[in-house]
C-alpha cells in the first residue's frame, strides 16, 4: 500500500493544494471582469481608432432610456427637470412635440450619462434614477438603453454562470454514476477538477482582468476538456489493482502509464487553443491563454492531487461499490463492417449538402434579449451610429450632405432608415427663433428675447449701436421705473448715471457763470471743489476777444477796484496797504470833484468868500453877481452856481480887485485848470489792461497779474452793463 506514497507525502500534497485553493479563492475577487468588447479590438481597426478619438476629444458617454406610461406633458416636463438634476447626467432628451419622445401618452426620456455604459458612474446614475422615479411611477416605468442592457448582461453573467456550471456538474455526475464502479467515484473526480478550476480562476490575477466571455466559459470548458484526464488515471489505477495488491504500487504504475496519453491529450488541446492567441481580436487571446493555463493545471492536478485522493479514500470507494454500465460494441462493429463500402460516399454527400446549405445562413450580430420590449413596441427599435471625422472647413455642410444621403435610404415599408441625427449642424449650428429657443431651453419668451438682444449686442455691435447720452437716459429711466432693472442697479450706479446727465446739461446748455457754478456744485455734484471766481476767470478768458469797446474810465475802474479789494473777488489778491491806497484814492477823487463842482447858494458863497479870502459881500452885491452870471454866461436863472465858475466870473467882471484875492483865485484856477484838470484828464483817461497794470504798480504800488486785471475788467463791465477792453 505504501510504494512511494507515504502518509506524510499524501498530506503534504493535500495541504499544498488546500493552500493554493484558499489563495485562489482570495485572488478571484481581485480579477476584474471586462464587459467592454471594444477593448479587445485590434488597435489598427477603424472602430478602435475612432473610439480612441471620441474618448480623447469628447469623453465616453452612455445612455439610459426611461419610458413612463400614461403621463401628461406637464408631468413629463417635471420628470425631465428631475433627471437633469441628477449628478453625472449630461443632458436629457425629451420633446413633447416629437413622436419619437411622446406618443399615445407614453413619454420617452433619453438620459446621456458622463461615463460609458460599463463604468461604475453609469451604474450609480441608474440607481439614482430608480430612486427618484420608482416610487412615484410604480408600475408605469420601463428602462432601456445601452447602460441598462449592459447592466442586465452583467447581472445575467453573474447569476447564470453558477447556474450553468451547476447544470454541467450535474450532467457529468449523472453520466459518471452510470459508468463508475462506486457511488463515490464521481465526487472524487469532480473534487479534483474543481480544485483545478479554482486554481485556474485564481491565477487569472496575473492578467489583471479577463473578459466576461472568458469568465463565463473558462470553467465549463476546463471541466469538459480536462475531466477525461481524471477518468484515464482512474481507469489505469483500476487495471493495475487487478494484478497488484499494493495500492501505492498500483497507483505509481498507473501514473507512469497515463502520463504520456494525458500529456499528449493536453498538448493537442493546447495546440487547438493556441490558434486563438493569433486572432486579430484580442478576445481570442484572452480566452485561449486562460484555457491553456487551465489545461496545464488540470493535467498537473490529475497526476498529483487525484492519485492522493484515490489512495486516501480507497476504503470508502470499496464500501460504495455498485454495478457499472458497460456498453458492448460488437453490434456496432458488425454494422460498421457491413456498410463500410457506402459510408464514405454518404459522408462526402452529407458534407457537400451542409456546405451548400450554410451559404444561405443569416448571422445576427445584434442581441435583442436585453432590449426592453415595451419601449421597442411603443417607439420602435433604434440603433445609434457614431461617425467621427477630422476637424476642418465646411464640416457642418458635409455633415448635412451625409445626413441627407442616409435619409434617402428607406425600409421595406417606406420609412426612412435615419430616424434622427445629432451633430454640429443640428445642435451648435441649429437656427433658433424665439419660439423654438423658448421651448428647447425651457425659458419664457421675454427672457429669450432678452438673450437674443444680448447676443446681437455682443456678437455684432453694429446691429445695436446707441449714443452714450441715449444709453444714459434710457438706463436712468429703467432704474427709475423698471423693477427688474432696479434689482441689478445700486446707489453708486444711479448716482453715476445722473451725474452724467448733469454733465450733459452743463456741456450742452448756455449758462452764466453763476448758473454753471450752481450746476457744478449742487445736487448729485454736491461736494465738488469748484469756486465761482475761477469760473468767472474762465468766462473772462473765453469772452475777452469778443468785447466791443476797448476803453474803461480810469476813475470808475479805480472805484471798482477799491470796492472789489475791500469786499469782492480781489480781496485775497492784494495786501492791506494796497487796499488802503485804493480806498483813499477813490475817496479823494470823489471829494475834490464834488467840491469843485458843488453848486452854492448866495449865502453859502458869502460864507465861503469870507472864510477863504476875507472878502465880505453884502446881499445886493451877491444878488447882482448871481444875476449877472446867469445873464452873461448861461442865459438861465438859478439859485446855485459852481464855485470855480463863480470865482472866475467875479474876477472877470472886476468885482474882485484885491491882488491877494485875485492871486488866490488864480492859484485855485491853476490847480483846477492845470493840476486838477490834468488829474481829471488822467482820471478820465481810457486805459487798456496793460496800461492799468502799469499805473497801479507805479502810482499805487499794487501788482496785478494779467488774469487778475482781465477778471477785474470783465467784472466791471458786467457790473456796469458795459463791455470793452479799456
Amino acid at each position: 500500500m505504501n510504494g512511494n506514497f507515504t502518509k506524510f507525502k499524501k498530506y503534504i500534497v493535500i495541504v499544498l493544494f488546500l493552500v493554493a485553493s484558499v489563495l485562489s479563492l482570495v485572488f478571484m475577487g481581485k480579477v476584474a471582469i471586462n464587459y467592454n468588447i471594444s477593448d479587445y479590438l485590434d488597435d489598427s481597426t477603424e472602430t478602435k481608432i475612432s473610439l480612441g478619438i471620441i474618448e480623447d476629444e469628447f469623453g465616453m458617454t452612455g445612455d439610459v432610456q426611461v419610458m413612463i406610461e400614461d403621463i401628461s406633458v406637464e408631468t413629463a416636463k417635471g420628470v425631465r427637470d428631475t433627471l437633469k438634476g441628477i449628478e453625472n447626467v449630461l443632458t436629457v432628451n425629451f420633446n413633447e412635440d416629437d413622436e419619437s419622445y411622446y406618443k399615445n401618452g407614453n413619454a420617452l426620456f433619453v438620459v446621456l450619462v458622463d461615463g460609458d455604459e460599463y463604468s461604475d458612474v453609469a451604474n450609480v446614475v441608474v440607481e439614482d434614477i430608480k430612486a427618484e422615479l420608482d416610487e412615484v411611477f410604480a408600475g408605469k416605468l420601463n428602462y432601456g438603453g445601452a447602460i441598462m442592457e449592459k447592466a442586465k448582461l452583467r447581472a445575467a453573467m453573474e447569476t447564470e454562470i453558477p447556474f450553468v456550471l451547476g447544470i454541467s456538474v450535474c450532467l457529468v455526475i449523472a453520466i459518471m454514476l452510470l459508468t463508475s464502479k462506486s457511488w463515490l467515484e464521481p465526487i472524487v473526480l469532480l473534487l479534483a477538477s474543481g480544485v483545478a478550476i479554482l486554481i485556474n480562476m485564481g491565477t487569472n490575477v496575473i492578467f489583471g482582468e479577463i473578459s466576461y466571455i472568458t469568465n463565463a466559459v473558462a470553467a465549463i470548458l476546463q471541466l469538459a476538456l480536462s475531466i477525461d484526464y481524471s477518468i484515464v488515471l482512474l481507469h489505469g489505477y483500476r487495471k493495475n489493482k487487478e494484478n497488484e495488491a499494493d495500492n501505492g504500487k498500483a497507483m505509481k504504475g498507473a501514473i507512469k502509464e497515463v502520463v504520456k496519453p494525458i500529456s499528449a491529450s493536453a498538448l493537442t488541446t493546447m495546440a487547438g487553443l493556441l490558434a486563438l492567441l493569433f486572432m486579430s481580436m484580442r478576445i481570442g487571446f484572452d480566452i485561449g491563454i486562460v484555457l491553456i493555463k487551465g489545461i496545464v493545471i488540470s493535467a498537473i492536478v490529475s497526476l498529483t492531487l487525484l492519485p492522493v485522493l484515490l489512495l486516501l479514500l480507497d476504503t470508502p470507494l470499496k464500501k460504495t461499490r455498485k454495478p457499472e454500465l458497460v456498453f458492448k460494441g460488437k453490434l456496432f462493429c458488425k454494422m460498421s463492417f457491413k456498410i463500410s463500402k457506402i459510408i464514405l460516399p454518404i459522408a462526402l454527400a452529407f458534407i457537400v449538402a451542409c456546405g451548400v446549405l450554410q451559404l444561405g445562413n443569416t448571422y445576427s450580430f445584434t442581441d435583442n434579449s436585453n432590449t426592453n420590449a415595451a419601449i421597442a413596441d411603443a417607439f420602435g427599435r433604434n440603433n445609434s451610429v457614431v461617425v467621427v471625422y477630422p476637424n476642418g472647413e465646411n464640416n457642418h455642410e458635409n455633415e448635412l450632405k451625409l445626413a441627407q444621403k442616409l435619409n434617402a435610404y428607406k425600409t421595406a415599408d417606406g420609412k426612412p432608415v435615419l430616424k434622427s441625427f445629432t451633430g454640429y449642424s443640428s445642435t451648435v449650428r441649429e437656427l433658433y427663433d424665439v419660439d423654438l429657443a423658448a421651448r428647447k431651453l425651457n425659458l419664457s419668451k421675454s427672457d429669450v428675447e432678452l438673450l437674443f438682444t444680448m447676443y446681437h449686442l455682443y456678437g455684432d455691435n453694429s446691429l445695436v449701436s446707441i449714443t452714450p447720452l441715449d444709453f444714459v437716459k434710457y438706463a436712468e429711466e429703467l432704474m427709475t421705473n423698471d423693477a427688474d432693472a432696479k434689482e441689478f442697479s445700486n446707489a453708486e450706479m444711479t448716482k453715476t448715471l445722473r451725474t452724467m446727465l448733469v454733465i450733459d446739461e452743463m456741456m450742452n446748455g448756455e449758462h452764466t457763470a453763476e448758473e454753471f457754478h450752481a450746476l457744478a456744485t449742487t445736487g448729485v455734484m454736491e461736494g465738488t471743489d469748484l469756486g465761482l471766481f475761477p469760473i468767472k476767470q474762465m468766462y473772462g478768458l473765453y469772452f475777452y476777444d469778443e468785447v466791443e469797446n476797448p476803453k474803461v474810465n480810469i476813475k470808475e475802474i479805480i472805484k471798482f477796484a477799491a470796492n472789489q479789494a475791500s469786499s469782492g473777488a480781489l480781496g485775497d489778491l492784494v495786501d492791506d496797504k494796497a487796499k488802503e491806497n485804493l480806498s483813499s484814492l477813490a475817496e479823494k477823487l470823489d471829494q475834490f470833484e464834488d467840491q469843485m463842482n458843488e453848486p452854492m447858494t448866495q449865502s453859502e458863497f458869502q460864507s465861503y468868500m469870507l472864510s477863504n479870502y476875507g472878502v465880505a459881500l453884502d446881499s445886493s452885491t451877491i444878488n447882482l453877481i448871481y444875476a449877472s452870471y446867469f445873464a452873461d454866461e448861461h442865459g438861465v436863472g438859478g439859485s446855485t452856481i459852481p464855485l470855480i465858475d463863480l470865482l472866475n466870473f467875479l474876477v472877470d467882471m472886476g468885482q474882485i480887485t484885491d491882488a491877494d484875492a485875485i492871486s488866490g483865485i488864480g492859484q485855485l484856477n491853476e490847480l483846477y485848470a492845470l493840476d486838477v484838470a490834468a488829474f481829471r484828464a488822467q482820471m478820465d483817461k481810457q486805459m487798456t489792461r496793460s496800461e492799468f497794470q502799469s499805473y497801479m504798480k507805479t502810482e499805487l504800488g499794487v501788482s496785478i497779474s494779467t488774469i487778475e486785471a482781465l477778471t477785474l475788467f470783465l467784472q466791471y463791465n458786467a457790473t456796469h452793463g458795459t463791455s470793452g477792453q479799456t
